[in-house]
């Protein structure tokens, strides 16, 4: 029987190396956690200046501005001079311009004449027409003329009429035949007809005509209030306060042209 049982012995010769191999990694270890924390410690203190190049341009805070005329003219006043300073609204400018002058008379006096055959329209469309309220020689003509052509068919209406009622009282009376008196009421038609396609036909002659001629004086109203809109372009204003520089040569009288560069704004950039 035996007492103890049977393990393997242990060679503490053998097993000594391997505790000294152990003691010397803990040491290597323990070394690299501590650089570790001081290089996170020293992070702290240290600064490391970054230099970032890129390429670009270098402008003043305001550009020169250019002076240009947006209308053809002739000069009228000149408010400026070399080196002179001028604030941002200044009037440096004034132009007279032929064409636009010659435009606002036109547009004025045919504004005035459609409204005066406007108005002589609306009283020959009207229930009851009567040409002494007619103001233009164009429709007191017309007028006129459209009274005589009226009473014209109106009095051949009336007699052909006559004519029918009395033929009418025969062929009741079995006096003529119907063949006979169907051609008198054949010319009654027709003359009624006639009378009624002149009133048609002058009425929506005058309607349209009036039609039109408010279509017109709507576009004559809307061309001067642009007409007015492009005349403050006769007056030519600084965009910015600062010097005058580069004068093109301009005085009183010139004439320019659209687009025209008159002179250069150097900004103010005084602080």
């Amino acid at each position: 029987m035996k007492i103890f049982p049977n393990y393997p012995a242990i060679d503490f010769e053998n097993e000594r190396p391997r505790i000294g191999l152990n003691s010397w990694s803990n040491a290597i270890y323990l070394i690299f956690c501590f650089t570790i924390l001081g290089f996170l410690w020293l992070s702290v203190f240290l600064t490391i200046d970054i230099n970032i190049s890129s390429p670009g341009f270098i402008r003043p805070a305001a550009e020169i501005t250019p002076i240009r005329s947006l209308v053809s003219g002739r000069i009228k006043e000149l408010m400026l001079h070399e080196n002179k300073f001028v604030h941002k609204g200044d009037v440096l400018y004034s132009i007279e311009s032929d064409a636009f002058d010659s435009k606002e008379i036109y547009l004025t006096e045919r504004g005035d004449e459609l409204r005066h055959l406007i108005n002589d329209l609306r009283v020959l469309t009207s229930a009851e027409t009567d040409v002494n309220n007619l103001h233009t020689s164009l429709y007191q003509q017309a007028g006129i003329t459209y009274q005589k052509q009226l009473m014209e068919s109106l009095n051949r209406y009336e007699k052909v009429k006559l004519e029918f009622n009395r033929n009418l009282i025969l062929h009741q009376q079995k006096v003529i035949a119907d063949t006979e008196f169907e051609d008198f009421r054949f010319k009654l038609d027709q003359a009624e007809l006639a009378l009624t396609l002149l009133k048609q036909t002058q009425l929506s002659q005058w309607q349209s005509q009036l039609s039109n001629h408010a279509a017109e004086l709507l576009r004559i109203e809307s061309d001067k209030e642009q007409l007015v809109k492009e005349k403050n372009n006769l007056v030519v204003k600084s965009p910015v306060t600062g010097s005058v520089q580069n004068l093109a040569g301009i005085y009183k009288g010139s004439l320019v042209h659209p687009n025209q560069e008159l002179a250069l704004i150097s900004p103010d950039t005084s602080l």
